[in-house]
């Protein structure tokens, strides 16, 4: 069953992305000085990725508890995610090389970041690039640099329905906040090698987000438990103030400790993080009268969930095109950026909802042929 409040929750995790990749990454460093508290407020727009780790957790894992005695389980869930994931990402992996492989962007220095530096195709294909980033200390190629995060579910949804499909269930959510816990203390562990690359490893590797996407599947595991939703709707003051000093405690991330590989963000601020939108993402399914789930029932922000994926795939090729040609010559200043961010995201919406509709879907319905 479809919940429209999830898919606001997927468009907000995307605008957040948007946000962070359209106007802070570019347009920050040449922006007038009274924009600064602008940049404060909007300094954590990167953590988009990390509110689709516990949405994702909490969908697909509510998906493998609900079908756990389902005679095809592995075989629905791998056959269903590859039609989901695969098509058009490998479109754009294959793309990318062969357009390398023709030279495409060599005499175009506008398009050096998004062409050069990629990690070796076979990473790619193997969803193993985080490994060389970490190593590298680079994210490649920009066509290809926010793989990063696929590369992270496929590894952790591997292994994930393994887990959920032979262990007791009453022994489930032991294992979850076991793997919750670990995923901070091996981050922080990380941080006293004086090797660069460890640091990096907190960010891109799966055992170190494991807690964001662990997260969301132990919420999908305890809004399963008997009577559990009733008692949190009846107890939604008690969720709102808990939610509220979460909220706090981003604030001051985002104040004192915004930047993503900080130390104080390697260390808890992620796990903060996920645990405030695991209760961001409880109040939106739980109090469906409530405004936050009224505001996620929009239709901006659930068309926008549709075509994420898309969105979120393409929006840094199309971004770099538009700079590249439609802005080859103009001087970096903040209104040229910002210009060009208005430019790329009616650019980057309109190919992602031809995706969607055209190629995503289709094969979407096409997967879901096999039922639980």
């Amino acid at each position: 069953m479809r919940i429209p409040e999830l898919d606001g929750v997927r468009g907000l995790a995307i605008l957040l992305v948007l946000v962070w990749h359209f106007v802070i990454v570019p347009i920050q460093p040449v922006a007038p000085s009274f924009l600064q508290p602008l940049w404060v407020l909007l300094g954590l727009s990167w953590t988009g990725v990390d509110l689709f780790f516990v949405l994702s957790g909490f969908l697909i894992g509510g998906i493998l508890l609900d079908n756990r005695e389902s005679p095809v389980f592995f075989k629905a869930f791998y056959f269903r995610r590859i039609c989901r994931i695969f098509p058009i990402y490998y479109f754009l992996v294959f793309l990318y090389f062969a357009l390398a492989s023709f030279g495409f962007g060599n005499q175009n220095k506008n398009l050096a970041w998004l062409m050069n530096n990629p990690m070796p195709a076979w990473s790619y294909l193997t969803f193993t690039q985080n490994f060389l980033m970490s190593h590298r200390l680079s994210f490649g190629c920009g066509w290809l640099g926010v793989t990063w995060s696929l590369a992270i579910e496929e590894q952790f949804y591997l292994l994930l329905p393994f887990v959920l499909y032979f262990l007791p269930k009453k022994r489930v959510p032991f294992v979850l906040i076991c793997g919750i816990c670990m995923a901070p203390l091996i981050r922080g562990a990380l941080m006293y090698f004086e090797n660069p690359a460890a640091l990096a490893a907190g960010f891109v590797m799966m055992p170190c987000r494991a807690d964001a996407l662990l997260l969301g599947v132990l919420g999908a595991y305890i809004l399963r438990l008997p009577g559990i939703a009733e008692t949190l709707l009846i107890n939604k003051r008690r969720l709102y103030l808990i939610f509220s000093l979460f909220l706090a405690g981003v604030a001051c991330l985002a104040v004192y400790s915004p930047v993503f590989m900080s130390p104080a963000m390697n260390w808890w601020g992620r796990s903060w993080l996920a645990l405030f939108f695991l209760l961001f993402v409880l109040i939106a399914v739980i109090d469906t009268q409530g405004f936050l789930a009224k505001s996620l029932r929009s239709r901006v922000l659930g068309g926008l969930g549709n075509i994420s994926y898309g969105v979120y795939l393409l929006h840094q090729v199309v971004f770099s095109l538009t700079l590249a040609f439609l802005f080859p010559s103009a001087t970096r200043t903040a209104s040229v950026l910002f210009l060009a961010s208005i430019v790329s995201i009616v650019f980057v919406i309109g190919s992602a909802s031809i995706f969607y509709h055209f190629v995503e879907k289709p094969i979407i319905r096409f997967g879901h042929r096999i039922k639980y």
